[in-house]
């Protein structure tokens, strides 16, 4: 959990926004509930490496240097991130017109000793294109693991790999998260199409390695509030990293609450580590349920029309006791399985529950 520049600043991020985010993560509340990494993504480096060909940061845009970033990271009692990219090029080079040769190849054991001084926790590595160095896929996002370990300090590895799909059984035992579609966009349609996607994917979290989805989009302005909650309550049964991709320092106080929503988060983050699945995908409603630590199951009714829609939640396909009861997390009411309820979906809205037995303690 945590936040990423890219989907909001792109190429023109600076050590002050990255600053404001952690600052941000800490007066919101955020890191209480579990926020705790701030991880710049492309275009932090400079256009050509040092002297010793080590990897630095844009003087103009991170003036005082990535340790120095880190270092007020940390000094928030949070954790950094950098991206990195193991062909000649990261994307923006590739496809952007970002300046530079900056990507890993020939470099990996070099540059995993400059993050690691740099006290970097984080590597996402990207791609981009590597096959057009004839780089094989396992052998490049190994290399670095391997290096990354080498150097003794803990740091998560994030990959993206391409094509996401099918998904090779190395990358569990290569990465700690590995993306399961193309980068999200802004929207409730890609938020939909990545969901479909990602539950197509297996969910090893119970073994340490997590599907990715990708970043989140809430507070960047291009879905209404239902959407926003559509998107972090999928997110959460999908079991996925919580990266916010917002201005933390602008974005609206109805996103800063989604993203807060700490019954919501605690379904991400349940302790048995289980991505949920697609139970029912009628015509107008796609309905998801995920095992929970303890017996408990959570369930997503969304309504995927552009009008209100009356939705019956499928009981007899959830596998629930008869006697279960029920909280909706964004709302608070409480529900009994047995009533077979009917719930009114606003256009692109979800209703999430969290189902435990009558005889324990609701959420």
């Amino acid at each position: 959990m945590g936040w990423n520049s890219w989907n909001y600043f792109g190429c023109d991020v600076t050590a002050a926004d990255v600053k404001a985010a952690a600052d941000a993560i800490v007066s919101d509340g955020l890191v209480s509930l579990g926020y705790r990494y701030v991880n710049v993504d492309d275009c932090w480096q400079a256009p050509t490496r040092d002297s010793q060909e080590r990897l630095r940061g844009d003087p103009v845009r991170f003036p005082d240097g990535i340790a120095a970033l880190a270092a007020y990271v940390h000094s928030k009692g949070l954790k950094f991130g950098l991206y990195a990219a193991p062909g000649s090029r990261t994307c923006a080079e590739r496809y952007q017109g970002y300046p530079g040769r900056l990507g890993s190849i020939g470099h990996v054991q070099q540059d995993a000793r400059t993050f690691a001084g740099w006290k970097v926790d984080y590597l996402k590595y990207d791609w981009c294109g590597a096959d057009k160095e004839h780089l094989g896929h396992e052998q490049a996002f190994a290399q670095m693991r391997a290096a990354l370990n080498a150097t003794g300090r803990h740091i998560v590895f994030s990959i993206h790999d391409k094509p996401e799909q099918p998904t090779p059984s190395w990358r569990a035992h290569v990465s700690d998260l590995s993306r399961t579609t193309p980068d999200i966009q802004d929207s409730f349609a890609s938020v939909i199409s990545i969901t479909r996607a990602t539950a197509r994917v297996p969910g090893l979290g119970a073994q340490g390695h997590w599907n990715d989805p990708d970043m989140l989009e809430i507070g960047n302005g291009g879905m209404t509030v239902a959407e926003e909650r559509t998107h972090f309550s999928l997110w959460a049964q999908l079991a996925a990293p919580l990266l916010l991709g917002c201005d933390l320092r602008t974005a609206p106080p109805d996103a800063v609450a989604i993203a807060g929503n700490a019954s919501v988060i605690r379904v991400d983050q349940d302790a048995l580590g289980v991505q949920g699945h697609i139970v029912k995908s009628a015509p107008g409603t796609l309905v998801l349920t995920k095992a929970l630590a303890g017996g408990d199951s959570a369930v997503t009714v969304t309504n995927l029309t552009e009008h209100q829609l009356d939705a019956s939640i499928p009981m007899s396909e959830l596998g629930l006791n008869a006697s279960a009861t029920g909280v909706e997390l964004w709302t608070g009411a409480r529900v009994a399985s047995s009533t077979h309820p009917t719930v009114e979906l606003a256009a692109h809205a979800t209703v999430m529950y969290r189902f435990t037995a009558a005889s324990a303690p609701t959420d």
